[in-house]
């Protein structure tokens, strides 16, 4: 089984009080590694092992960094989405995936360069990493990882 361990850093203000909204909810179940099963063609979950939040406040602002473990446990290779709501009292700081001993690391690039980039490392077989904000749902935080290989 492939260990996957997806770590989101936020920054989160305190002098703000706000809440989600409620774009598109019933399209999403948000916070989850998903993946197209081959054979239904349907999204499922693949099952959260563990969850860690480590938090530091320092006068007005959290910095929160959330670590979720996740297994590969199929026999072949797998495309995944994994949505994350963002809080609008919330900054996306840092993304970071730790695919058994790869470590994947969020840069920002171009929205247009970075999907194609994804595309092309897709097709050749690299294991890789693509997120964005859902443009129906500007709240939720839409990472793809592909080619997550069996062990």
């Amino acid at each position: 089984m492939k260990s996957i361990r997806i770590i989101i850093l936020l920054l989160y203000i305190f002098t703000v009080q706000g809440e989600f909204s409620k774009y598109g909810r019933d399209e999403y179940e948000v916070c989850g590694l998903r993946y197209r099963d081959n054979t239904t063609n349907q999204f499922l979950n693949l099952p959260l092992k563990n969850i860690k939040y480590k938090v530091n406040i320092e006068n007005n602002l959290a910095k929160v960094e959330l670590s979720q473990y996740y297994e590969n446990t199929f026999d072949y290779k797998i495309e995944t989405n994994y949505y994350f709501p963002i809080s609008p009292d919330a900054t996306f700081d840092s993304f970071k995936a730790i695919i058994d001993d790869k470590t994947l690391i969020g840069e920002v690039k171009d929205k247009t360069k970075a999907k194609e980039e994804y595309q092309e490392n897709l097709e050749a077989g690299n294991t890789v990493a693509y997120s964005d904000f859902d443009p129906n749902s500007p709240d939720i935080m839409n990472l793809k990882i592909g080619n997550l290989l069996p062990e």
